[in-house]
């Protein structure tokens, strides 16, 4: 009876890439769904807290936040020839500077994703003000929050995804393979939302808030981020033969042969 508990407890570990697909796969239906729902267009993507597609709002973002808190990243050992820049120059200050580099991005990627996850969580709790409310402090601490979430996006877009490719995007196409084009992905992907969202909080500034309420800016630069967050972290997760080089590489949702293939959510991965 032990045996085949154990036997069975170890097929139910969650494969990382199947995280990283349920993550983008949110992201990327959440303005779907608030528009088909609504069957309008609110004045952002967090005001649809204050419609009838409340509760779809508020479980995504739960749901985005705990699957952020599972995921633990990678914990890479830099070298000597990988550690550079700012970090060589305070060397000549401060003897501990390199080591406290190594063993900082061991962990990096692991405090971001707990401050993504946290900080989705947070905006779910502390709704937006509605479109004819005075903003108050909760309103305050979900503009906080979701700027660490998105924030915790572009990390993983530029840094803890791009890290494991970046090699690629200076070779030629058939060098880099399919890794080329993640990379290129994963690079379009978190300076856009970048963009995105540095223009959506100079637009009230530039056309006056109420402007930027009727024309539906932050919404509409919010889908646009959201959508960039689902590309690449269902592209990080191998979903397509497209994106792989091997079979190997691809996440498998559904085995069709039949056989049974264990997966460690935090098994050391090669690339993003």
């Amino acid at each position: 009876m032990d045996t085949q508990k154990q036997d069975g407890d170890k097929y139910l570990v969650f494969d990382y890439k199947a995280l990283r697909l349920m993550v983008g796969l949110i992201a990327f239906s959440l303005p779907f769904v608030v528009i088909i729902v609504n069957w309008s267009v609110t004045s952002s993507i967090s005001a649809s807290y204050h419609t009838k597609v409340r509760d779809v709002f508020v479980g995504a973002l739960f749901v985005i936040g705990a699957l952020l808190l599972a995921y633990n990243g990678h914990n890479p050992r830099l070298d000597a020839a990988q550690i550079g820049g700012v970090w060589g120059w305070l060397g000549r200050f401060w003897k501990a500077a390199l080591e406290f580099r190594r063993l900082e991005r061991q962990y990096e990627e692991r405090i971001i994703s707990l401050l993504g996850g946290v900080a989705a969580i947070t905006a779910a709790l502390c709704p937006t003000a509605c479109d004819d409310c005075d903003a108050d402090v909760k309103s305050l601490i979900h503009g906080i929050a979701a700027g660490i979430l998105f924030a915790s996006v572009v990390y993983f877009c530029l840094v803890g995804f791009l890290d494991r490719v970046k090699d690629s995007l200076f070779k030629t196409w058939e060098e880099g393979g399919k890794a080329k084009l993640r990379a290129w992905i994963y690079l379009i992907c978190g300076v856009s939302i970048a963009v995105i969202l540095i223009g959506a909080v100079i637009a009230p500034f530039v056309l006056t808030v109420s402007v930027a309420k009727e024309r539906a800016i932050t919404f509409w630069a919010e889908t646009a981020a959201l959508w960039l967050f689902g590309i690449a972290w269902m592209t990080a997760s191998k979903c397509l033969r497209a994106l792989v080089d091997t079979d190997e590489e691809q996440l498998k949702v559904i085995d069709l042969q039949g056989k049974k293939t264990t997966s460690r959510m935090q098994e050391p991965q090669p690339s993003a």
